[in-house]
């Protein structure tokens, strides 16, 4: 895992299944508690929990990784009584 000019770490990811991806996101962060994968909105920056397989072409994705256990998990769209 990497660290850009933005201070984002990041990653080549080959695959398009969440779960393979969820594996390889617990190795590289070395969390060992459950993990929520979310997609950043590239326009208002909102967080959206990841629920599909990636998409098969090889566009730059932005994932933010948040601990389940984390407070306001609850806030997060889609993510319905989960407090």
């Amino acid at each position: 895992m990497a660290m850009d000019d933005k201070e984002w770490a990041s990653f080549v990811f080959k695959g398009h299944s969440l779960k393979h991806l969820t594996e390889q996101l617990h190795a590289e962060t070395g969390i060992d508690d459950d993990i929520i994968l979310c997609a950043r909105h590239p326009l208002s920056a909102k967080l959206y929990p990841m629920q599909l397989e990636l998409p098969p072409n090889k566009s730059l994705v932005h994932v933010v990784v948040v601990r389940a256990s984390s407070p306001g998990t609850c806030l997060l769209p889609l993510l319905i009584g989960s407090c």
